[in-house]
């Protein structure tokens, strides 16, 4: 897939993707999306899809402000099957590659949770981390057959989270929330489009 050719639209980009794309629906505790983004391969396939979702309650920044960053989800193509060879991999312990970040936390060792989940009907299993340094931070991952679920929060608490997470849905066939995904993502004041070639 050619730069001129990356769907810039989300409900494009979703109807591209060849794996299940989760988001959140009905806008819980006011996390609406504010940017979204691609992970291509280099044969041009969509191999992820991520969701940046923020909320008032949590932080009155501007989106692109790491603290307005509340809610990442990013659906990862499960036929990646090693995260530790690919440009996208994840690490649990600095989900923000962010060197203050990293400064913090350095002597905080972070609250651990790990087991199962229901997303959609569907089984995962994975690990949940969680710093108490202000703002409260977590990092999670979770895997299925067909998707490798990551990302960070800003924000909520444990409990929050955990909610949030089983509260994902399935959106490649959600047209009416994929529109309204874009609508919110168009009336952001400061849009980012992350397309990044893999």
């Amino acid at each position: 897939m050619r730069h001129a050719d990356r769907p810039q639209k989300i409900p494009e980009a979703v109807a591209l993707s060849q794996f299940p794309v989760y988001g959140l629906p009905e806008r819980p505790s006011d996390l609406t999306i504010c940017s979204h983004g691609l992970g291509i391969s280099q044969f041009g396939n969509i191999m992820s899809i991520s969701f940046t979702f923020t909320s008032p309650r949590y932080s009155s920044g501007p989106c692109y402000a790491p603290e307005s960053q509340n809610f990442v989800i990013i659906s990862l193509d499960s036929a990646v099957q090693d995260l530790t060879k690919e440009p996208l991999s994840f690490d649990l312990n600095d989900p923000y590659n962010m060197k203050y970040e990293r400064k913090a936390r350095r002597d905080e060792n972070p609250t651990v949770w790990e087991g199962t989940l229901s997303l959609a009907n569907i089984t995962f299993s994975g690990k949940i981390l969680q710093w108490i340094h202000p703002p409260l931070t977590t990092a999670f991952l979770f895997t299925s057959k067909l998707t490798i679920l990551f990302g960070h929060s800003y924000g909520p608490a444990f409990g929050e989270l955990l909610q949030l997470l089983q509260s994902l849905q399935i959106v490649n066939r959600n047209s009416a929330l994929l529109k309204q995904y874009q609508y919110e993502y168009d009336n952001q004041r400061s849009p980012i489009l992350d397309n990044r070639e893999l």
